[in-house]
């Protein structure tokens, strides 16, 4: 699937997900996920396999497990933000999402400072900006970008 992007033009290339594994067959889908409460980073990044991944989004906690195969990129993106807190990739590509609703039912807690305490809105958005910041902006493309040129390269295949 093709679908013209947002701001810049370019085509951006979905997966099938498969049979019944549709955004609709998502939101139909009750996930047993465990609520927690807080939770610091450090907790996030012990969770960052396929079989059990969490992500933190904006301030918030989510096991994306039960969301791995509805993921219209595919799951390898997914996993770019595996233990991680993924705010600023999610904000870069998906902005316009309103993750808080599609992701509610995935929801397990609020992400807090390693010390417990609540983040603020500007640490919430320094903790999302932290990767970046050690990689840098090469203005190459990043690993995201990489892989959706390589499938978008084998879908034209196709």
């Amino acid at each position: 699937m093709a679908e013209q992007g947002a701001d810049d033009g370019r085509v951006r290339r979905k997966m099938d997900t498969g049979e019944g594994r549709s955004l609709v067959h998502w939101s139909r889908l009750k996930p047993k996920v465990k609520r927690i409460g807080k939770i610091k980073l450090s907790e996030v990044a012990k969770h960052k396999t396929k079989e059990d991944c969490w992500t933190a989004f904006r301030g918030l906690v989510y096991d994306m497990t039960p969301f791995f195969e509805y993921h219209p990129g595919g799951q390898k993106y997914l996993m770019m933000t595996a233990g991680k807190d993924g705010t600023k990739l999610f904000n870069k590509y998906h902005q316009w999402v309103n993750i808080e609703f599609l992701m509610e039912k995935c929801l397990i807690g609020k992400l807090v400072g390693e010390d417990g305490q609540d983040l603020t809105d500007e640490q919430i958005l320094e903790e999302g900006e932290e990767e970046e910041e050690e990689e840098g902006d090469t203005g190459e493309m990043d690993a995201f970008e990489k892989m959706a040129l390589e499938n978008a390269k084998k879908n034209a295949k196709a």
